[in-house]
């Protein structure tokens, strides 16, 4: 469990800064913010007939994957 909780907003931005693809807040499928750590799938509408999914890996603040990052 987090203290902390990981929504659309912050998504929009990780995927922008890692991965230079730029998506809006609202084309992110999710029905509550994400409280948990571990591995969750994301889903997008990206427009009227087009939907994609990413896997997001969410990790404790000091943990080994922030070092992998570096």
């Amino acid at each position: 469990h987090m203290y902390g909780s990981v929504a659309q907003q912050d998504i929009v931005h990780l995927l922008k800064e890692q991965h230079r693809v730029e998506v809006e807040k609202n084309m992110i499928r999710m029905k509550q913010h994400i409280k948990n750590v571990g591995t969750h799938r994301i889903e997008f509408r990206l427009k009227e007939g087009v939907e994609a999914a990413v896997t997001l890996k969410v990790f404790a603040e000091g943990t080994a994957a922030e070092a992998t990052e570096a």
